[in-house]
């Protein structure tokens, strides 16, 4: 038991450096209101990593006589961890691991109180089943994403979910469905918020259907605050990562000759290849192809936000070679095998005023790629 009496002023620096929380590692429990009855309560601790007198848990001859009074050595704790930390099991607690949680906690407090009103965003949540499978978002993943990218969560975020539709995806009434069901919830949520205040900023995280990622991306294309996420499955987090090494997207621009009668046909191959006879399957041979892949395609191609703006650049300058070369009056068949931010960010890159209405296409592992949604 301390010995020592803390001044009220060092008590209000601990109290604020650890916002009133337990700095024992992965507890972080409130200790100044009781779980059960909401009631203001003290529940806190105050714990010395060297202890303040002989006989106490880590004491040291030079040391804590001369930081039994110093912030630098106490921690605000919960009964329990006071008492584990002090006397269950003290030799698992050295000063380094104890210092260690002191810092990393009071570090984290630091930065998340650091956020200016600017850095606020609003979580954009749409989840639909895909096959017979329901993936759902994190919550805990998504708010750790959006702090790790510099922003807070708002207290509400905006779900878009669709997840009692009675129709999968191999039925002809799914897409339909969806894509009303999809338009109501963006009228009534996004579009009133943005009549409130222009200037929210969003992120998206969504686990669907690629051709329902493309419409979403489409139809918040106009918002010019949007941050699109990844789900990253090793390790499994939706926190960007590190540009990977070697990454380029590559690109081809269709045939040559004359193809006044020839299908468009975008084939985009990030998550896996696309060979060129699936799509003749679907539109025969008379048929226009141009491509964007990657080096080595697979689910986790994109890892940094950089390559996104990559994607939108090259997206951008091939919608507008496919009008150059084919005119106005055509539709590009797009068949995707694309990463979730990569789906969104197609809807989100084409021009409704400018570029070509767009057919999207789902690839089903029994009837192949098969036309979903047309995007005018």
């Amino acid at each position: 038991m301390s010995q020592t009496e803390i001044t009220d002023k060092i008590k209000c620096l601990l109290w604020a450096r650890s916002a009133g929380r337990c700095e024992y590692e992965g507890c972080n429990v409130e200790l100044y209101q009781d779980l059960l009855t909401a009631k203001q309560v003290n529940k806190a601790y105050i714990a010395h990593i060297y202890a303040d007198s002989p006989g106490g848990a880590r004491y040291d001859s030079i040391e804590s006589p001369k930081l039994k009074k110093d912030i630098t050595n106490l921690m605000l704790l919960c009964d329990t961890h006071h008492r584990l930390i002090d006397k269950e099991d003290v030799a698992e607690h050295p000063v380094e691991r104890l210092h260690t949680m002191k810092e990393k906690h009071e570090s984290r407090i630091r930065h998340l109180t650091s956020f200016t009103p600017d850095k606020k965003i609003v979580p954009i949540i749409y989840e639909a089943p895909i096959g017979v499978n329901m993936v759902r978002v994190s919550r805990k993943l998504m708010e750790q994403a959006i702090y790790n990218h510099g922003f807070y969560p708002s207290d509400a975020s905006i779900d878009l979910s669709m997840l009692d539709c009675d129709k999968i995806d191999c039925e002809a009434d799914f897409w339909h469905q969806h894509m009303q069901i999809l338009e109501r919830k963006i009228k009534a949520n996004i579009d009133d918020a943005l009549t409130r205040n222009s200037e929210y900023q969003f992120a998206i995280f969504g686990i669907a259907p690629i051709p329902l990622l493309v419409y979403l991306g489409n139809r918040l294309r106009d918002l010019t605050k949007v941050h699109v996420f990844q789900k990253q499955r090793e390790p499994d987090t939706w926190d960007w990562q590190g540009y990977p090494d070697g990454f380029e997207f590559k690109y081809e621009c269709g045939t040559d000759g004359d193809v006044t009668t020839k299908e468009i046909a975008l084939v985009l191959a990030v998550s896996a290849d696309v060979e060129d006879t699936r799509i003749t399957s679907v539109l025969g041979e008379n048929v226009d192809i141009w491509r964007i892949t990657v080096p080595s395609p697979n689910y986790s191609a994109i890892q940094h936000p950089d390559q996104l703006r990559e994607f939108r650049e090259l997206l951008r300058w091939m919608f507008n070679e496919i009008k150059k070369k084919h005119g106005e009056k055509k539709v590009i068949h797009v068949f995707p095998s694309t990463p979730i931010s990569i789906s969104i960010e197609l809807g989100r890159v084409r021009n409704s005023k400018s570029d070509l209405p767009m057919l999207v296409y789902d690839n089903q592992k029994e009837k192949g790629f098969i036309p979903t949604i047309t995007i005018k």
